[in-house]
């Protein structure tokens, strides 16, 4: 004969697993230091500074022709 499962203890069981999930991947979002996020915008900013940099075509809109203010 089989074991006896218990739906209701395999229920909360699979629900403390899904908050261990949760709550591991907020801690990964909004657990960093004030010095880190600084670190990550500052490095983001940079990035997209260099990929802008790197572009061939200007921002303006209109193709070789000087912007009008």
């Amino acid at each position: 004969m089989g074991d006896v499962i218990y739906l209701n203890e395999m229920r909360k069981k699979r629900a403390e697993a899904a908050k261990q999930s949760t709550a591991a991947a907020n801690r990964a979002r909004h657990g960093r230091t004030k010095h880190v996020k600084e670190a990550a915008r500052r490095e983001k900013q940079r990035d997209a500074a260099t990929l802008d940099a790197k572009l061939l075509e200007d921002k303006s809109g209109a193709e070789g022709e000087p912007e009008q203010v």
